[in-house]
């Protein structure tokens, strides 16, 4: 006499493959759940993007400001002593569309 389940030693079909899925949703869970959170904001009409997320290292703060007009991308730190951005860094995102144009 055949069967279509598997039956493994405890009795129960298919009960390795209800461990694995557990294990495999426990730790979506924990990346979803540990992974650094974004807000972005972008108001209609408007020229800027801004995102603020922490870094992932501790506390930090960050702020991605991305200007649709000029195509600048900047990238700041938030100062909780001091209460201040600190520029971190700049790119010209259109240099970079230029860039991948051309290697086509």
């Amino acid at each position: 006499m055949s069967s279509d389940t598997e039956t493994h030693p405890s009795g129960r079909p298919g009960s390795w493959a209800l461990i694995a899925l557990n294990l495999t949703l426990v730790m979506v869970l924990g990346l979803v759940t540990f992974a650094p959170n974004a807000i972005g904001q972008f108001q209609p009409g408007g020229q800027t993007l801004a995102i603020s997320t922490l870094s992932g290292h501790g506390d930090e703060q960050l702020l991605w400001m991305f200007d649709t007009n000029s195509m600048k991308l900047v990238a700041t730190g938030w100062d909780r002593t001091g209460k201040i951005l600190i520029p971190l860094d700049h790119r010209d995102i259109s240099e970079d569309v230029m860039k991948l144009r051309k290697s086509r």
